[in-house]
């Protein structure tokens, strides 16, 4: 077992999940060494921002708010805001057209695991089995993945 491989596929799989497998795979891990580092990577961080996403929500507000920057001020800060209602109505239109599941699968996914995990739990916090789904979607993501890394490489 080569311990220095597996501690960086673990700290890649944090929050750049999409390419741990192929750099797993890259550094000549085998199939299932480099599945479970990667699923036990994302669990880990997504547990961890799961579960204090509403702290995490909750203090950005406040720091908003006692700056003042609810309404934009000056061009960069307008043009600032733009750029965030875009992407907040990409992240909306996304929950619209795949649902719970969807989000779920793509979020930690394509986004990165900690902000899949926040969307997932601001989206679907109130249904209890969510963070489940998140656990197995993102398992079902290190599996498919590192199969397509292995045939890849």
């Amino acid at each position: 077992m080569n311990w220095t491989a597996i501690t960086s596929i673990f700290f890649l799989s944090t929050f750049k999940f999409m390419f741990a497998p192929f750099a797993g795979a890259g550094l000549s891990l085998s199939f299932v060494e480099t599945a479970l580092t990667c699923f036990i990577g994302a669990s880990i961080s997504s547990a961890f921002f799961y579960f204090s996403s509403s702290f995490l929500m909750k203090r950005h507000h406040e720091k908003m708010v006692a700056k003042g920057t609810t309404i934009a001020r000056t061009p960069a800060e307008l043009k600032k805001a733009i750029r965030k209602r875009k992407f907040n109505r990409y992240i909306v239109k996304l929950k619209w057209t795949f649902g719970q599941y969807g989000i779920c699968f793509i979020g930690p996914l394509f986004l990165s695991v900690p902000i899949g995990s926040i969307i997932c739990a601001k989206f679907y916090n109130h249904k209890s089995n969510n963070f489940f789904i998140v656990l197995f979607c993102l398992a079902c993501n290190s599996l498919l993945l590192t199969t397509l890394a292995i045939f890849i490489f």
